[in-house]
């Protein structure tokens, strides 16, 4: 029988230096090169469920069947390029990014507020480019 070595870990703990402030969904790839490389040939993750307002632990997941958005890796966002990218960010949400991309630890309110704007500007973006022109 073969042998096996793996990790368990939360996304949030995985976060690379492109990344908001949190692990996201893309940091996925590079760790898991660098597992392999290790010798290492699984990798669990905690509960990634859309936490409940003000939470912090995967374990309080508002659904068993929704990701959070917050491990969204909002740079691979293509209406969010489209629609400026950081540069279109209110002075808050650059505030929020900034600050939770500094913090020592995740800054879940910080994470939360720069990445819901994000998406909010992606989906502006892809309303006005896509759907009503699809729909006009």
């Amino acid at each position: 029988m073969a042998r096996h070595a793996g990790v368990i870990l939360p996304l949030f703990s995985a976060a690379s230096a492109r990344s908001w402030g949190i692990g996201e969904l893309a940091d996925l790839d590079p760790l898991s090169v660098w597992l392999h490389a290790a010798g290492y040939d699984r990798l669990m993750l905690l509960p990634l469920g859309t936490m409940v307002p003000g939470g912090s632990s995967p374990y309080s997941a508002a659904s068993a069947m929704a990701i959070d958005p917050i491990y969204i890796a909002i740079d691979d966002v293509e209406d969010y390029a489209r629609a400026g990218g950081d540069a279109a960010l209110s002075m808050d949400g650059a505030r929020a990014l900034h600050g939770a991309r500094q913090s020592g630890r995740v800054a879940y309110p910080l994470v939360r507020r720069a990445k819901l704007e994000a998406l909010d500007l992606a989906f502006a973006c892809f309303l006005r480019d896509e759907w009503q022109v699809m729909t006009a």
